[in-house]
């Protein structure tokens, strides 16, 4: 991306990974009467996964750990495939915020912000909650890919408005180019995560979103 005719490409400015990893899954409070109970239900969680697969805690353990009661639990949550469900969203609603800050941002930083999000989001979740992969995987697939692509609609349909690309293929464009960062976020978040997040977005944004890139180059 270009300042103007003749500049050179604008540096772009990642936010720096938070080692803090566990703080990132504290839940964010929606309510000031139920933050206390919904933070002891979600550390309580993290706290037996460790020591048991997810399929073998009940509700009752959680309650427990949590020292709330069953009807405490359940006044929040369905069950506690609704509470894991709740803390996955959650905590990606708080990385996508943290990544993308209050400020405005051009196209392109835009998407690579939502990248190095996901990156860090998934690294974070399968580190802390490795002992429930397997019964978290297709969630956090489904609900982290669809909230991808409608944080990308949004950016993407800002750019046309400003006449950046054709608006009638925002929707398209914002599917194909989500999947594309999740499955390359995956691929890192799976990996030996040698580089940072920040490093690894800068080395494959290129490849990971050279259709984008070239859509946009084509219809800008």
């Amino acid at each position: 991306m270009t300042n103007g005719a003749g500049d050179p490409p604008a540096e772009i400015e990642l936010i720096a990974p938070d080692d803090a990893c566990r703080e990132i899954l504290r839940p964010r409070p929606v309510d000031r009467r139920v933050r206390k109970t919904i933070a002891a239900l979600h550390e309580a969680v993290l706290d037996l996964l460790p020591e048991k697969p997810f399929e073998l805690i009940t509700v009752q353990d959680i309650a427990a750990r949590a020292d709330v009661s069953r009807a405490a639990f359940y006044a929040h949550f369905a069950d506690k495939f609704a509470l894991m469900e709740h803390i996955v969203s959650d905590v990606f609603e708080r990385s996508l915020e943290s990544c993308m800050g209050s400020a405005p941002l051009d196209t392109e930083t835009s998407i690579r912000r939502v990248f190095e999000a996901t990156c860090l989001y998934l690294s974070t979740i399968f580190s802390q909650c490795r002992h429930a992969r397997r019964m978290l995987d297709p969630l956090i697939q489904a609900r982290v890919s669809e909230r991808i692509q409608r944080e990308l609609g949004g950016v993407l349909a800002t750019a046309a408005d400003a006449g950046e690309g054709a608006a009638a293929n925002v929707e398209l464009t914002a599917t194909v180019l989500g999947w594309s960062i999740y499955g390359a976020a995956l691929g890192w978040a799976n990996g030996a995560r040698d580089i940072d997040a920040a490093q690894y977005v800068e080395q494959t944004f290129r490849i990971t979103c050279s259709g984008y890139l070239g859509w946009r180059a084509d219809n800008g």
